[in-house]
């Protein structure tokens, strides 16, 4: 019967809209890796820094069912490690690099009365970015074909506090194919104001098959007036991506995704790869 409650909770992240049973639980665990040599700069322009950037991030998302409309969750980067390496130097060392903690953060999800198939929800988040790492590991000024070319600066993190409030609506389709979307905005200590959103394209094939195709939108409300290049600073886009999970057991899958952007502003110019485990515990530990 708990394993039949769960397929009614489509089987990914931040699926919006939906809540998680009372004392149902779920965990993504995953690895993303970024690697480039361009960057866009605060107007939108991509360049080459002169260089090669790597960054890792540890990466863990979870919810808990504290009730079956309230959802507690949890999300957070709690390891990286960043490197900037300058082609000038003919030995290729690193021009600069460090391990660093991202933000780390909790919320809550409260499910509305459904409308027939239409699920709705509020979500509220916040989350604080220590400054663990907070350091240059690369700058210089790009590469352009028109001067005067911008500097741009790689820095894995920036230290401040985030709450980001949402709306969110999902709704099960025939055939396994569920759709959610969510609209917001979100307040940093530092930043201006910006508006948030994102959706999710999924279905749940046979043999424990998930995929998902998602949007996702950074807008700020104000300029950017730098360029960091590593996304923890101002930003802007619209990203989407991919992902693929195997569910081996109802207990745990397998998961693997790329995600990309357009309409970026201060940001990598290279795509993301993600590797990772989704588990849900209560039916991992259960008799």
């Amino acid at each position: 019967m708990r394993a039949l409650l769960l397929l009614l909770v489509p089987a990914s992240a931040a699926a919006g809209g939906w809540t998680q049973p009372a004392g149902e639980s779920y965990l993504k665990i995953h690895n993303r890796l970024l690697l480039g040599e361009r960057g866009y700069d605060r107007t939108g322009k991509a360049h080459d820094t002169g260089g090669t950037y790597r960054d890792w991030q540890l990466v863990a998302y979870g919810e808990v069912g504290l009730t079956d409309r309230l959802t507690l969750v949890a999300f957070g980067a709690p390891a990286g490690y960043a490197a900037f390496e300058d082609a000038a130097d003919a030995r290729g060392r690193a021009a600069g690099s460090t391990f660093y903690v991202g933000a780390l953060g909790a919320g809550l999800r409260a499910g509305l009365a459904p409308l027939g198939p239409v699920h709705l929800a509020a979500e509220l988040r916040a989350s604080g970015t220590p400054p663990v790492g907070d350091v240059d590991v690369g700058a210089g000024t790009f590469e352009c074909t028109r001067p005067p070319c911008d500097r741009f600066r790689y820095t894995p993190v920036i230290p401040g506090v985030s709450g980001e409030l949402e709306g969110q609506i999902g709704v099960g389709l025939p055939g396994g194919f569920w759709l959610s979307a969510a609209a917001g905005g979100r307040v940093t200590t530092g930043q201006d104001a910006a508006l948030i959103g994102r959706g999710q394209l999924g279905w749940q094939g046979p043999l424990g098959l998930v995929l998902e195709a998602h949007l996702s939108l950074l807008h700020p409300l104000g300029t950017i007036d730098e360029s960091v290049i590593s996304g923890a600073g101002e930003t802007a886009y619209r990203g989407q991506g991919l992902s693929v999970a195997w569910w081996m057991t109802p207990a745990i899958a397998v998961n693997a995704g790329t995600d990309g952007a357009r309409g970026v502003r201060s940001n990598a110019a290279a795509p993301t790869r993600t590797l990772g485990v989704e588990l849900r515990p209560a039916l991992l530990f259960s008799p």
